[in-house]
């Protein structure tokens, strides 16, 4: 093949890539958003390499071997995984890298230059990842041949014991995990399944004849598993903890269309951790993180440092940034002492009639503005959405009392900042449409 020059082969898949920069038919929330992550992080790569004008080669490329190197590790055992998600764009994109990639390492196969397997791996030039599923511990089980294995054929008459499959080492068995994910790879092992189990001894081998026939033509299965919750959410927090700042990530989930019921999804599956470094920063060391007074006056100071006019200028990330801020006083409230002080535990128990509301009411009256910012609902019209439905008299004082000393309590602060935020933006619409006198 003839040698390119490095700007040369980085353009070349940047244009490609720009045609698949979108993943909207992925299913799992987690496989979206690292779809979307690893494009970016693809993007500025190639935008990098693009101005380099020497010959490609395996040094200078190595930042794109990396790249598939490190994602192969983010995604294993995921549903963004290539075996998993084999129709994916952000798999498809990455298969285009190692195209380009092989043209220089040459002695590296396409599932070894996206860190599938290893160079000693005997892949068939022409496999496909659907052809394979993933193994506990990372490696390939080829489908068909362990579905049409010998000593399989026991297991699938009873459905029951154990299954194996051939490694370079020999025969090996499948965990339950492996198993489960072997029989329900698809539509057609489905059925296989089902036929073995109703075939008499003669008529095995018309059934992976048959099997054999409908997998030869069957190039992007819909696979019926996923890796499940704990792996996906996994997945979301460690691309979250990639970001070094709130700001960083906003624009990440805004840009992925993550700003409703999804992006709120996101902000359930980080850890404590990533979620308080990014949001509250150095006003929270992490040895306080389990201490609920102490995550309150953070968040308090947070709240006070946040600005309206500042927040405004994008309202789609201003109220994916509030329904984070409401998540985290959910968060560590739930947690905390009905009050979090000795003087708002006397007023709240002794002097009914003081301004201190309990952990209760403050945890309804949330969970009402979090529905809130859930909505369509402008962020400037918060009262009046809780007086038309009703929620008025119950909620309105728990979210903007101030506290017993005289102060705006936390869900003061909170409330106040939606709805200057939200007026600033209605100023902002109104001035776009009116008409020019």
């Amino acid at each position: 093949m003839e040698a390119r020059r490095v700007k040369d082969l980085a353009s070349s898949l940047s244009g490609g890539i720009q045609l698949l920069f979108t993943d909207f038919a992925l299913s799992s929330i987690a496989a979206k958003l690292e779809s979307f992550y690893s494009f970016t992080v693809l993007e500025s790569l190639l935008k990098e390499q693009s101005v380099y004008e020497v010959m490609a080669s395996t040094d200078n490329l190595l930042p794109l071997l990396n790249f598939l190197y490190a994602r192969r590790k983010l995604i294993l055992h995921t549903d963004a995984d290539y075996c998993h998600s084999p129709n994916s764009n952000i798999n498809r994109a990455c298969e285009s890298v190692a195209l380009s990639l092989s043209s220089v390492y040459q002695d590296s196969s396409i599932f070894n230059l996206l860190a599938l397997v290893d160079k000693d791996s005997k892949i068939p030039p022409d496999a496909k990842w659907h052809e394979y599923i993933v193994s506990d511990k990372g490696s390939l089980i080829p489908v068909i041949e362990t579905l049409t294995l010998e000593e399989n054929n026991t297991w699938f008459k009873t459905q029951s014991g154990t299954l194996f499959w051939r490694s370079a080492t020999g025969l090996n068995e499948l965990s339950e995990n492996e198993t489960n994910r072997l029989a329900n790879h698809c539509k057609h092992v489905k059925s296989y399944c089902s036929s073995m189990q109703m075939a008499d001894d003669s008529g095995f081998a018309s059934c992976k004849d048959e099997l054999r026939k409908k997998f030869r033509f069957l190039q992007y299965p819909i696979l019926d598993l996923t890796y499940g919750d704990k792996n996906n959410q996994q997945l979301i927090n460690k691309i979250c903890a990639k970001h070094t700042d709130l700001d960083g990530l906003m624009t990440i989930l805004v840009k992925a269309g993550f700003t409703g019921v999804e992006g709120q999804k996101i902000f359930d599956c980080m850890s404590k951790a990533t979620l308080y470094r990014l949001v509250l920063g150095s006003l929270l060391t992490v040895d306080k993180y389990d201490s609920s007074a102490d995550v309150e006056l953070a968040f308090r100071n947070k709240l006070r440092e946040l600005v309206p006019a500042a927040i405004a200028y994008d309202e789609a990330k201003a109220r994916l940034l509030f329904i984070c801020l409401a998540h985290i006083y959910i968060s560590y409230r739930s947690t905390a002492a009905d009050y979090t002080s000795s003087v708002g535990y006397y007023l709240g128990s002794i002097l009914p009639w003081s301004s201190t509301h309990t952990k209760e009411s403050k945890l309804e009256s949330i969970d009402v503005l979090q529905n809130y910012l859930l909505s369509d609902h402008p962020l400037h019209d918060f009262e009046e959405y809780l007086k038309v439905n009703d929620l008025h008299t119950k909620h309105w004082k728990p979210l903007t009392d101030t506290s017993y000393v005289g102060q705006q309590s936390v869900l003061s602060l909170l409330t106040n900042l939606i709805i200057e935020t939200g007026k600033i933006i209605r100023t902002h619409h109104l001035a776009q449409v009116r008409p020019k006198g």
